[in-house]
């Protein structure tokens, strides 16, 4: 229904076995390992659609090309870093382990994140947003403003300190 969707995978472990067994798991459905992703372009006739990072470190600057992201460990110990995709005006979904974020709890109050229980509300969330990108966009958008508004943190805490030591 949307041929133009690009899923990028990025796993929390990336060694061999887990990004195996990753692969697998979509059985025949075309995955391309971002470390491979270059040769398999030159040799197909489309662009993959599904993207599997097997190294650490990208995720950040991989925000910048979503529209919206899952962030995983929500159906673990707890969400991850639910702020990364939101300063880059990604809407965050996530599963229903995310009391240890205080991130997640204002911005899923605030209506930038999205917390689903099970496997049709993460597809209620994504095929809401792939018909209706300019939600999606307009969303990411006040996201990342109101984190910008947040800005000085740093600043804050140093005139506190100061006064207090002089």
């Amino acid at each position: 229904a949307f041929p133009e969707l690009v899923a990028l995978l990025v796993p929390h472990e990336v060694d061999g076995a887990h990004l195996k067994a990753i692969e697998d798991a979509f059985g025949s459905q075309p995955l391309v390992r971002l470390s491979d992703l270059s040769s398999k372009i030159e040799s197909a006739k489309t662009a993959p659609r599904i993207i599997l990072v097997d190294s650490v470190g990208k995720l950040s600057a991989l925000y910048h090309y979503a529209d919206f992201a899952y962030v995983g460990g929500g159906f673990g110990q707890g969400v991850h870093n639910v702020a990364e995709p939101l300063v880059m005006g990604v809407p965050a979904i996530f599963g229903p382990v995310y009391k240890n974020s205080p991130e997640a709890l204002e911005f899923l109050q605030r209506g930038f994140c999205f917390a689903i229980e099970d496997a049709e509300g993460l597809k209620s969330i994504v095929f809401g947003f792939l018909k209706d990108p300019n939600r999606c966009h307009t969303i990411g958008k006040s996201a990342a403003q109101a984190i910008e508004g947040k800005g000085g943190a740093s600043q804050q805490c140093f005139n506190l300190i100061r006064t207090v030591i002089a």
